[in-house]
């Protein structure tokens, strides 16, 4: 029920990607970009064995201490 409740709120993808590391001020698109990695990489098992892994691939660049290692971390520690 909780979840059919979330599915029709329009703001969920931003809500989603705003409770990505919440102690990081800002970088929405990046959060956004995150989210939908974690949401997007799964492993893929095809009818003749072989295997797509659904590995989570990302290159961030940007000047130093702007939180990219701390997003990184965040995201490692809540990927399945």
């Amino acid at each position: 029920q909780r979840i059919a409740e979330v599915r029709e709120d329009p703001k969920i993808y931003e809500k989603l990607a705003k409770s990505i590391a919440p102690e990081i001020y800002g970088m929405e698109n990046v959060k956004k970009s995150l989210l939908l990695l974690l949401v997007g990489g799964v492993t893929k098992q095809m009818k003749d064995g072989m295997k797509i892994r659904g590995d989570i691939n990302v290159l961030l660049m940007g000047d130093p201490g702007v939180a990219k290692s701390q997003l990184l971390k965040y995201i490692a520690k809540v990927a399945p």
